[in-house]
């Protein structure tokens, strides 16, 4: 979308968090030939309900400003919201977040700190611009508090037309310096789906493997990703034609897509975009899945 009048309203630290006895929701475990095995669900949400929204209807900010805490607490453990443009958001316990600002445009990537940890090493994040002074985005590395399980989360609001090398080269550092190349994305990627248009070129209709190769994400070809779905824009002339917000991860076994704001609120105006959830289902090693077993047991 437009570039926002947007202003960076959160800072690193929210609340502390709190450490709840769910810390391992998502994660189911079987039994197979007498060895414990199971999978970990990781679910994302990207959202850009775009700067319009906070600056030219109360009843929008105030419906917005309502909706994500619960987006959050149902069961996500990362979002990456787009030109979020309000104060005093009553984040679910134990939520923190990272935000990037670039002059008027803002990213900021929330994450369930109850579930995950920022991990704090040299070389583990990096926040920055996609093009000058525009489109900001966040590279992290996350650990898994329960399981034996870390990847690299970027949360990114990208240019028009262009990718510029900025991210792909924040991601590339992050992936030298902390040995991990398990990649999720979230993004608004203002990039339509292949062959959009009889004739459209590379820089405005690509494939998510395309747009993680162009990254130089690791395993591009090989990426699992949300359905192509029709998230942007409300405004006129073209409606909700373009499939912009995505989640793609280069790692984990399947993933599910959820459409938010489907219809289209009657509150919602300028280019306001349809949310987004996926949920990826990752497997865990079965040393994992068998200490968690014995730590329910013993529990129960």
């Amino acid at each position: 979308g437009a570039t926002p009048r947007c202003r960076a309203w959160l800072g690193d630290a929210m609340a502390p968090w709190l450490r709840y006895a769910a810390v391992g929701a998502g994660v189911t475990a079987a039994t197979v030939g007498g060895a414990a095995s199971g999978t970990l669900t990781i679910t994302a949400l990207q959202w850009n309900p775009h700067w319009e929204c906070f600056e030219q209807s109360a009843e929008c900010k105030s419906r917005v400003v309502e909706a994500l805490p619960g987006r959050l607490a149902n069961g996500t453990d990362f979002a990456n919201v787009v030109e979020l443009e309000a104060d005093g958001v009553a984040l679910p316990e134990g939520w923190e977040n990272i935000t990037s600002a670039c002059r008027r445009d803002v990213t900021v990537l929330f994450f369930n700190a109850a579930r995950w940890r920022r991990a704090s090493a040299a070389g583990a994040g990096e926040r920055g611009c996609m093009v000058p002074d525009d489109r900001p985005y966040v590279v992290q590395l996350f650990e898994h508090r329960t399981e034996d399980l870390k990847l690299v989360v970027v949360g990114a609001h990208f240019p028009h037309r262009q990718l510029g090398s900025a991210l792909g080269e924040a991601i590339q550092r992050v992936v030298n310096s902390t040995g991990v190349d398990a990649t999720l994305l979230i993004a608004d990627t203002n990039m339509n789906r292949p062959s959009a248009w009889p004739v459209c070129p590379a820089s405005l209709c690509a494939s998510s493997a395309d747009i993680m190769k162009a990254l130089g994400v690791a395993r591009a070809a090989e990426v699992l990703a949300t359905d192509l779905l029709k998230t942007c824009c409300l405004n006129p002339p073209y409606g909700f034609e373009f499939e912009f917000d995505r989640v793609i991860a280069n790692f984990g076994t399947a993933m599910t897509t959820e459409l938010h704001d489907d219809p289209a609120p009657g509150w919602a105006v300028g280019a306001f975009h349809k949310g987004i959830t996926a949920r990826l289902t990752v497997p865990i090693s079965n040393s994992a899945v068998a200490m968690r077993t014995a730590e329910e047991v013993l529990v129960a």
